[in-house]
């Protein structure tokens, strides 16, 4: 909140954004609530509240991550989803991001998990 107050935006929404995602990632709901309250605050609009993790995935950053754990390539995945091949492209890279992964090597440990 120090950082919003004084102007600091950036700065306040990146801390913020750690924040949000580790109170959801611990259950902390008061917590979560609040670092949420101050995201709104300083203008950012979070649409999740996991922002890392299998919980952050959108539906269709999902579908592409079990569609390619289970073998196809992206080619095959865009084929059955009536999508481009960049649009399966795009959704891997933001899951790799959210996953902590470099490639599709662990999505199907990682989906396994849930």
């Amino acid at each position: 909140m120090a950082r919003r107050v004084a102007g600091h935006t950036r700065e306040a929404r990146e801390t913020l954004r750690a924040a949000y995602d580790g109170a959801g990632h611990c259950g902390a709901a008061v917590l979560a609530e609040q670092a949420h309250a101050e995201l709104l605050a300083s203008g950012a609009r979070p649409r999740r509240q996991q922002l890392t993790g299998l919980r952050s995935l959108t539906a269709s950053e999902r579908r592409v991550c079990e569609l390619a754990a289970s073998g196809l390539t992206n080619t095959q995945i865009a084929q059955r989803l009536f999508v481009t091949r960049s649009t399966v492209e795009k959704h891997l890279s933001h899951a790799y991001d959210k996953l902590g992964l470099a490639s599709r090597e662990g999505l199907t440990d990682l989906l396994a998990q849930e």
